[in-house]
């Protein structure tokens, strides 16, 4: 017995709206718990940086002196770019964590022309701009598969961010040394914002 065309054709339309609407429920789970866990990795690089400039590892303990051999007024010393890094990052963590870092990062990175992704995506101008519009701002879309799409982005757009700013870190912590692993992690968090977004996974931190 034949199966018709257009009942296989349903079929697969509704399996995948259904992949949609489970992928959207895990992906619900999954961004508070990235949330969460990038504010781990901030405390701990943060964490880690102070320590490292406070002498604590092996062989770091002339930090705390001057060329004479006395202590350091603390005044200078929270001068120091290791004291200083580490104090930004940990006040990014608590920002990100109470929410005002995250408003900041919108605000301040939206004007920058990014999300390259969405124009590639219509790059025929077939889809109109409100069902395009529907795909980027998740509170519009009518279908599942519209906030898939943007789950996806966002997940990428979050890889990005943080490759970009832990990249960021070890490019001024190793400024004076050949450290190419931080610069490649830099660079391609650079690339893959200004591709998916700065700030496209950042609503879904608020």
């Amino acid at each position: 017995m034949l199966i018709q065309l257009p009942n296989v054709l349903e079929g697969l339309i509704d399996g995948l709206m259904n992949f949609c609407v489970i992928f959207n429920e895990f992906m619900e789970v999954l961004f508070p718990l990235l949330k969460y866990g990038l504010i781990i990795i901030l405390f701990g690089v943060g964490y880690l940086t102070i320590r490292m400039y406070r002498g604590i590892n092996k062989g770091s303990k002339h930090m705390e002196t001057d060329m004479n051999g006395e202590k350091k007024p603390l005044k200078n010393r929270l001068r120091e770019p290791h004291m200083i890094l580490g104090i930004l990052y940990l006040a990014l963590g608590f920002g990100i964590l109470l929410g005002w870092a995250t408003q900041v990062f919108i605000i301040v990175l939206d004007p920058i022309p990014d999300a390259f992704i969405f124009r590639f995506i219509n790059f025929s101008g077939w889809i109109p701009a409100e069902e395009l519009g529907r795909i980027q701002n998740p509170s519009l879309a009518i279908y599942p598969y519209e906030i898939t799409i943007y789950y996806g982005v966002s997940f990428f757009s979050f890889l990005g961010f943080t490759s970009l700013i832990l990249g960021m870190r070890f490019m001024i912590l190793y400024a004076n040394k050949s450290h190419t692993t931080s610069l490649k992690m830099f660079i391609t968090g650079l690339i893959d914002c200004v591709f998916m977004g700065f700030t496209t996974f950042m609503p879904l931190f608020l």
